[in-house]
């Protein structure tokens, strides 16, 4: 009998190699995975730690359950889901115990809710048929942890035992279900999965999203929302009442007639895939945002709790429940998208900035970007959230292994953490008290710390001085420049806007500003070691300058952060984060960071006498600042907003 490893939607492509299980800490900082601790690391991969919390008598206070679908490979036949439980805050967690049993059959993806009486309810994937093949291809054994039907099970006492007795959420067929292979030949198969982690509401009711799929594998799905009114509140869970979300037929007239259809992609491409929830203030209005495989984040936005939705489109920048849009498109692949809503009603979202487009786009997770938000509530009683300037939240020491996802936000006592896997261990970090802060309240000074040069320059000013006392990228030093430039005209390939390499010979060691010898009036920031030389452009949507205009002040940062070989560049331009440009489909950039080549290393020094101030044709060098580390992009965004 043939195995076929459907990773991809039924293509010849396997599995992502799984990384080695081990994480790199080699320069301390709380955004590399590998500093963070290890929630388990016993199996070969993990996915989904989501986390739950209760408060305890103990020195801590909290805490922390997580439970996970683990095993031997994504997707293979001993899948199954298990829970543990940290009584400090992250840094000791218990053995496994097993919500399912090693597989087969399969029990995947799974996502807690906790009761205000403690107990705690699991939700996840079962194949409670045992399917191992197609229905047309009885000869070929298939992926199959996405088969059966969504149950879940109960702990009375936080994760030491599971209940016996496994739950069904009644499933409606809907458009997708009618669709899938096995529905079309007469038997009662669903096939999907869920990563939309079970929000709680003021009533008490509990909603959790639920991708379905039409066509096995990843080929055509639509978004679901199971309701339950009452589960957190009955002692009996076969008591809970069920209801399915959205209360529409599909818009292309071939639904189920049920009423109970899904929310169907938009496009040319028919994928909505792991929808999260994310309640305002005001109950009743929802955002939800999802991945799809055009490059782009998808958005969709109900006034009526989720029973009819605006039509999809993708998101933006700025997003608000009447289902408008504006700003940038918020690039992202196939790769998971987590918004969460804190207690104290601000906003964040993790998302990978990376446009890749087709079925295949499932990499570029590394680095994870945050962006966060306040709420607004305008006029009219809806609502809109501004999304803050992304800024990186996790990486990994891995950059072309590593699939930084699916990771889980803990809140205690003002205080976050957050959970992911990168496929292979399951972690968890304490975030920075600073990102959020910059996020929802971004400053609007210029940044002090680390700053070595703070020069305005003069007309006819030729140098700048600095001894150049950057720090070593070998052991995980950043350095920023920022400059601001008086653009009065059409820029030259080549021009130089500032140099610290001695004599301006691209071998020798020092850092750079000039105008790509591409021409088209992009900017490129470069290092050179003496020995190898690194340079990341700008592209022409962040970072070119108009050809041929006079702009006048453009506000550049160049920002490396992090260790050579594993650390990236990235731009900001006039309080923006270059994101690689909103150009659409197959023809856009897919990113606007760049890691930072492994040949960078040791320090990027100049010349002790200074940094030479260039003099292109149109433009001027007004001022510039240096820093001794990598300014987050706020504080990137706080220069800019600072002025001159």
């Amino acid at each position: 009998m043939k195995f076929l490893n459907y990773y991809y939607a039924i293509s010849s492509m396997t599995l992502f190699p799984l990384a080695a299980a081990q994480l790199s800490c080699s320069f301390d900082d709380s955004r590399n995975i590998g500093c963070g601790t290890v929630i388990s690391d016993t199996h070969d991969y993990y996915d989904q730690p989501y986390c739950v919390t209760k408060k305890v008598d103990t020195e801590f206070g909290t805490s922390i359950l997580c439970v996970l679908t683990t095993g031997v490979g994504e997707g293979g036949r001993t899948q199954f889901t298990a829970s543990t439980v940290s009584d400090d805050l992250g840094k000791t967690w218990s053995n496994l115990t097993n919500i399912e049993p090693v597989g087969p059959p399969e029990a995947s993806w799974a996502m807690p809710v906790v009761t205000d009486s403690g107990r705690v309810y699991t939700f996840y994937d079962y194949n409670s048929e045992n399917i191992t093949f197609l229905p047309e291809d009885p000869n070929t054994t298939i992926r199959a942890d996405m088969l059966g039907h969504l149950v879940f099970k109960y702990s009375d006492d936080w994760g030491e035992t599971w209940s016996d007795e496994r739950y069904e959420i009644p499933m409606q067929k809907t458009f997708c279900d009618e669709r899938n292979q096995w529905m079309v030949a007469g038997q009662d198969v669903f096939v999907g999965w869920g990563v939309g982690k079970p929000t709680v509401f003021a009533d008490g009711s509990v909603t959790l999203g639920f991708t379905k799929i039409c066509k096995y594998f990843l080929d055509d799905d639509e978004a679901v929302f199971y309701r339950s009114p009452n589960l957190l509140s009955v002692d009996d869970p076969s008591d809970a009442t069920w209801e399915l979300l959205p209360h529409y037929e599909s818009n292309d007239g071939q639904g189920s007639g049920t009423g109970q259809d899904g929310m169907r992609a938009f496009g040319p491409n028919l994928v909505n895939e792991e929808g999260n929830l994310l309640p305002m203030s005001d109950e009743s209005h929802l955002l939800n945002f999802w991945r799809t495989i055009d490059g782009f984040m998808g958005f969709g936005a109900s006034q009526d709790g989720g029973k009819t939705w605006k039509d999809g489109r993708f998101a933006h920048m700025s997003v608000s429940t009447d289902g408008s849009t504006s700003g940038r498109v918020m690039k992202q692949p196939r790769g998971p998208i987590t918004p969460r809503r804190f207690s104290n009603g601000n906003f964040v979202m993790t998302y990978y900035v990376v446009s890749e487009y087709g079925v295949n786009g499932f990499g570029s997770r590394n680095p994870m970007w945050v962006t966060g938000a306040k709420e607004q509530k305008n006029e009219d009683g809806t609502f809109t959230l501004n999304w803050s300037e992304p800024e990186v939240l996790l990486f990994s020491e891995s950059p072309e292994e590593d699939r930084i996802g699916y990771p889980d936000f803990i809140e205690i006592d003002g205080g976050y953490w957050i959970t992911q896997t990168q496929k292979s261990i399951a972690s968890i970090n304490k975030v920075d008290d600073r990102i959020f802060e910059g996020l929802w309240n971004p400053p609007m000074e210029v940044a002090s710390e680390g700053l070595l040069v703070d020069a305005a320059i003069s007309s006819g000013e030729s140098v700048i001085d600095f001894d150049n006392n950057l720090p070593n990228l070998s052991e995980g030093g950043g350095l920023t420049y920022c400059a601001w430039i008086d653009v009065k005209g059409d820029l030259l390939a080549g021009e130089i806007l500032f140099d610290s390499r001695n004599n301006d010979v691209n071998s020798t060691s020092g850092v750079y500003m000039s105008v790509s010898e591409t021409g088209n009036n992009l900017l490129a920031f470069g290092m050179s070691n003496g020995t190898a030389t690194f340079e990341h452009h700008a592209n022409k949507d962040c970072g070119g300058i108009n050809v041929g205009e006079d702009v006048g002040l453009t506000h550049f940062c160049a920002i490396a952060d992090g260790l050579s070989g594993a650390g990236f560049v990235y731009f900001t331009v006039n309080g923006e984060v270059c994101d690689g440009g909103d150009e659409s489909l197959e023809g856009g950039a897919k990113k606007g960071f760049a890691h930072i080549s492994g040949a960078i290393t040791g320090t990027v020094n100049g010349k002790n006498d200074g940094i030479t101030v260039g003099v292109p044709a149109n433009a001027d060098l007004v001022s510039l600042r240096v820093y001794n580390r990598a300014l987050r992009s706020a504080e990137a965004t706080g220069n800019y907003r600072a002025g001159l």
